[in-house]
């Protein structure tokens, strides 16, 4: 989506008052791999065509294993075409980090109730670490649990939220 923030806004004016929302985002942190291979193939001009996306791979592939842009080769999308294409050469792609994904909600008129907790150990390691979040939906205390463990959202930041009361 072009403009995700007015996409947003025109869900939440067709909410009910007691409508749910799951939303799905991107994190900043958990995609810098992909971050930094997106900046390879526009430095090198690579296209979205198949000889392309065949040649940024071979080529992030020959990366030094400490260059930033090589971490994308653990994701399992990096090794099918059509998956390697929406992974790294997305026209719309856009991540968030939990801050900006605070004050979206804040500005949707939108509040967090919980996040879906991806892998497994996650959850029982926020609790240890913010027991006094037993919903797990404090924007700011998954914030400080992504700075511990950058990879929590790897796929994806998915959470439920409400109107506001």
């Amino acid at each position: 989506m072009a403009e995700p923030e007015a996409g947003l806004e025109i869900l939440v004016n067709h909410m009910e008052n007691t409508g749910l929302l799951r939303l799905g985002l991107y994190s900043e942190v958990a995609r810098r791999s992909i971050t930094r291979a997106n900046e390879y193939i526009l430095g090198t001009g690579y296209s979205a065509s198949i000889d392309d996306i065949r040649l940024a791979r071979k080529g992030i592939q020959d990366l030094d294993d400490d260059h930033p842009a090589r971490g994308v080769v653990n994701a399992a999308d990096f090794f099918s075409l059509s998956e390697c294409r929406d992974l790294l050469f997305h026209t719309q792609e856009r991540n968030y980090r939990l801050h900006e994904i605070a004050s979206l909600l804040d500005n949707c008129g939108l509040e967090c109730i919980g996040f879906e907790t991806p892998g497994t150990g996650i959850p029982d390691r926020y609790n240890t670490l913010f027991p006094d979040d037993p919903m797990r939906a404090s924007l700011d205390n998954w914030n400080k649990f992504e700075i511990m463990y950058p990879d929590t959202f790897a796929d994806m930041c998915m959470f439920w939220c409400r109107k506001a009361a």
